[in-house]
């Protein structure tokens, strides 16, 4: 699933890991996503998240949260929103 005012820039990929059609990435509304991201399995990605180019994410994102590198780590967050879990 993707939600409302989601961006998604060219060469991203979102597959499964499994053949469970749930493991596909589910994207919560206002996420951004750069160029060259990969984003595997039943994950969720949070309201307003950022996904960094080039970033491979194999975990949830928490809402407003901004992840980068292979693996994804959360390298910043609007701290008054953000919530791990």
């Amino acid at each position: 699933m993707i939600g409302d005012d989601v961006t998604i820039y060219q060469g991203v990929t979102l597959g499964r890991i499994s053949q469970d059609v749930a493991a596909y990435p589910m994207i919560e509304d206002g996420a951004v996503i750069y160029t060259g991201a990969t984003l595997l399995g039943g994950i969720r990605i949070g309201r307003n998240a950022v996904i960094a180019a080039h970033s491979v994410v194999l975990a949830d994102v928490p809402d407003h949260a901004c992840v980068a590198g292979a693996p994804a780590r959360i390298v910043g967050a609007d701290k008054s929103k953000a919530k791990a879990g």
